[in-house]
């Protein structure tokens, strides 16, 4: 009697016979099993996983780059991202200029003074001031 040779014939024969007289045809070992050559069988060889994994990637791959997800989603949040940092450090420039000027309100009295003058029109007690109509 010849032994089976893949899982799925093992099938057949347990089905056919209800007897299981050959190591191979035991469950536990199909993982083990040698495969056959039938048509209808899946036949695995050492080459077939590396191909399908290749032509899976070619065709994957560029479809994902190439997705309104992909790369133009990528270079439209890099152009942000550069957007953002400007837009950070020009903030960041800003926050230590109104530092600057909140040290110089309360420490320097001139400064003080001068916004005074400049932004609320305030003059001294014996100061003048004099207007001239604009030509």
């Amino acid at each position: 009697m010849a032994f089976v040779q893949c899982h799925r014939h093992v099938l057949e024969k347990v089905e056919g016979r209800g007897v299981l007289s050959s190591p191979w045809e035991r469950t536990e070992n199909w993982a083990r099993a040698p495969l056959c050559g039938r048509v209808g069988c899946v036949r695995h060889s050492a080459a077939l996983l590396p191909f399908s994994l290749m032509v899976m990637a070619i065709m994957t791959v560029p479809t994902l780059v190439l997705d309104e997800q992909g790369l133009p989603r990528y270079r439209n949040l890099r152009a942000e991202l550069g957007e953002l940092r400007e837009s950070n450090e020009e903030l960041v420039r800003e926050i230590a200029t109104l530092k600057g000027e909140i040290d110089a309100l309360r420490a320097d009295p001139t400064y003080v003074e001068r916004i005074a003058r400049d932004e609320l029109g305030m003059v001294r007690a014996e100061e003048f001031v004099f207007q001239f109509p604009p030509r």
